[in-house]
């Protein structure tokens, strides 16, 4: 059982898998999966953070100016 935790926690990233361990996490007193989630956190510490504003550089230059007309509706 362990080491099927160990391998939902190694794709947390998936929707399903994060469901299964939160749930099993929420009903379990043994602190297991706590721990290997936050060993598996630790390893990840030399990844770059994704900064969004980088992402999004050629939509924002796409809009230079807001258009000024405006709709009313009478």
């Amino acid at each position: 059982m362990r080491e099927l935790i160990t391998k939902m926690c190694e794709r947390v990233f998936k929707d399903e898998y994060a469901s299964i361990i939160m749930f099993v996490t929420h009903l379990s007193k043994d602190s297991f999966i706590i721990n290997e989630l936050i060993k598996i956190a630790n390893t990840l510490q030399h990844l770059n953070v994704s900064k969004l504003e980088d992402d999004i550089t050629e939509i924002n230059n796409l809009v230079k100016k807001m258009p000024n007309k405006i709709f009313r509706n009478s």
